[in-house]
């Protein structure tokens, strides 16, 4: 038996170092999907001046294969000009301000979606890329854990200030605003204004004003 070049055994033993074929396959799809984005979570590098679209920076870095085979860790480019998406439907939109440093998530749309944006209605995909970086969305809200928001009602749906001065609460209860030390209430019995320590109550036997505090679920 022989190992010299050109030999039947040498033959033999190239083949056998050879990928199958289910292993070429497995490695294309896994390069595929190394280049393919659906979602990421981002942070705001230049508040929006319009409210429809915004500059943003990955908060993840890519992996990138070297030449000497080797893994390196890689910024991706900023995002410019990414059409906000508020959430909204019926004719009623609920819009937020935006400043740098928030963080948010960007979508990436599994087709172009440059004619559409441009003339709405339905349109062909601007070109042929598939869930590619140009096609982004961006949704305010998303946090990681080192800014969550404190004070969360889990009995109560909320519009507030992160600092919680300023509140629009819905419960069961009611529908209270307040800011600082000023609140409004409308309840199934009665609506309150307070300011400080003075109340004024209207309900069903008439108008009134007092000193003390109602309660608020905010």
């Amino acid at each position: 038996m022989s190992d010299e070049p050109g030999s039947h055994d040498a033959a033999q033993a190239a083949l056998g170092n050879q990928p199958s074929t289910e292993e070429i396959v497995r490695a294309v799809v896994e390069a595929m999907r190394a280049e393919t984005f659906t979602s990421l979570p981002v942070i705001v590098t230049k508040a929006s001046e319009d409210g429809h679209t915004i500059s943003v920076k990955a908060a993840l870095k890519i992996p990138q294969r070297q030449d000497d085979n080797t893994i390196t860790y890689v910024e991706l480019p900023e995002f410019l000009d990414i059409p906000i998406n508020f959430s909204g439907g019926g004719g009623v939109t609920h819009t937020f301000p935006t400043k740098v440093g928030d963080e948010g998530w960007i979508d990436f749309s599994t087709r172009g979606h440059g004619f559409w944006r441009m003339q709405g209605g339905v349109q062909q995909p601007q070109d042929g890329e598939v869930n590619g970086l140009g096609s982004g969305r961006f949704r305010p809200g998303a946090r990681s854990d080192p800014n969550k928001l404190k004070g969360v009602s889990t009995k109560s749906a909320q519009t507030r200030t992160d600092d919680k001065q300023s509140v629009h609460d819905v419960g069961d209860g009611g529908i209270t605003a307040v800011r600082g030390k000023a609140a409004h209430q409308v309840n199934g019995m009665a609506v309150q204004t307070e300011l400080g320590g003075s109340r004024h109550i209207v309900d069903a036997q008439g108008i009134q004003s007092q000193g003390g505090k109602f309660l608020w679920n905010c």
